[in-house]
């Protein structure tokens, strides 16, 4: 019985692996590669303006606003917003824009009742853009020469009205990168990002790095005001204009986008609390739990083999394992990251199931999250809640 338990088990994960892997290889032929696109001269003719929501960002506002504005679209602003940093970043965007005409600084002093601090730094960003099209950047998000140029023309060639592109992610150390492989294994099985396009499914996808939005299209909607709350703003960007007559897509960047989330795991741990108490937990710890204990199994199973070594087991667990490995390897690959870490994928299950009860029981403790130096209720969120996973 025992041996019968245990090939099942891994019979399974088997499955399930290789759903994976299927879904990868759909998306990476199915999602469209902005590095592709061939710039339409024709979209020089619609202005950009490029926001960027910094929070205590001195050692990396400057270097991404000189990339922005390196941009070869003739018809770029930059707008920069200030908020709340206790750092240098304030004094730094201000010398940037007495030196050059197309940025401009915003400050933010206080942060408004009912608001996320990065969605209420949105709000005034587009208050004081002038572009016809936005582009929401994080502040050390690095842009390609062209990627502005082949963003809008994407985007206007196939009537978009959203456009998101998925970044190329420098290095955590191979602890860090052997979470984000495991995570972009299930990517694509998790989101199905071919479908956002269709406007008869409910498929969403985004990321915050780079969200470019028809101010024409957002205008149609509630706006900001909609999101003022919801903790996944780039997916909830994303569901805001699909959900209002828009049309939307997500491509993938690599070297057209390119930053650093996190240096370290010890960092991941700490800045994806909000994450995963706030958007896959929905604030519940029981929620968060039996996904953390999810996260272990697929971490652990290869155990298998060492508990029931028979000739099925063990051939079983090997093939397991190959296809684990090979659709992080493909996915990390597809995304322009190195595959190295996908080695360690059981490892970045368990890493990912410890960061998820860590961030649950800071959750817990504290009633909700803490994020850009605020604390917010659960309670609160939850019921401006739009996205769910």
């Amino acid at each position: 019985m025992t041996e019968f338990i245990a090939t099942l088990s891994a019979g399974v994960f088997c499955f399930l692996f290789a759903t994976a892997l299927g879904a990868t290889v759909v998306g990476r032929r199915r999602l469209a590669r902005l590095a592709e696109v061939v710039p339409d001269p024709t979209a020089d003719r619609q202005s950009i303006s490029i926001i960027s929501p910094a929070c205590d960002e001195a050692d990396s506002i400057e270097a991404a606003v000189q990339s922005w504005l390196a941009q070869s679209h003739p018809r770029v602003q930059v707008v920069v917003v200030d908020d709340r940093s206790t750092d240098r970043t304030g004094t730094i965007i201000d010398r940037v824009a007495a030196t050059d005409s197309r940025v401009v600084a915003v400050h933010i002093r206080e942060l408004p009742s009912g608001w996320l601090g990065k969605l209420n730094a949105m709000r005034h960003g587009i208050a004081a853009a002038t572009g016809e099209w936005l582009l929401i950047a994080d502040a050390d998000a690095h842009l390609g020469r062209d990627t502005v140029r082949k963003a809008v023309t994407y985007a206007t060639q196939h009537e978009r009205d959203f456009l998101s592109v998925i970044p190329q992610v420098r290095t955590a150390g191979f602890l860090g990168d052997a979470v984000w492989n495991v995570t972009l294994g299930l990517f694509n099985l998790a989101t199905r990002p071919w479908r956002i396009p269709n406007p008869e499914t409910s498929a969403i996808g985004a990321s915050g790095a780079f969200l470019l939005v028809r101010r024409a299209a957002l205008e149609r909607g509630p706006g900001l005001e909609w999101l003022r709350l919801e903790v996944a703003d780039d997916y909830g960007m994303c569901l805001l204009i699909k959900s209002h007559g828009g049309s939307a897509e997500l491509l993938v960047g690599r070297e057209e986008v390119v930053l650093t989330w996190y240096s370290s795991i010890g960092e991941m741990a700490r800045r994806m609390q909000k994450n995963f108490y706030a958007i896959t937990g929905r604030f519940s710890l029981v929620r968060s739990l039996v996904q953390a204990v999810a996260f272990a199994v697929l971490g652990l199973w290869p155990l298998l083999a060492l508990l029931v070594p028979t000739p099925a087991v063990l051939g079983l667990v090997g093939l397991g394992l190959l296809l684990l490995v090979g659709n992080t390897w493909l996915a990390s690959v597809g995304f322009g990251r190195s595959g190295w870490a996908s080695l360690g994928a059981p490892l970045g299950f368990l890493l990912i199931a410890l960061i998820v009860v860590r961030s649950a029981l800071i959750g817990r403790r504290i009633g909700g999250i803490e994020w850009r130096g605020e604390r917010y209720a659960a309670a609160d969120l939850k019921a401006r809640q739009h996205v769910r996973f």
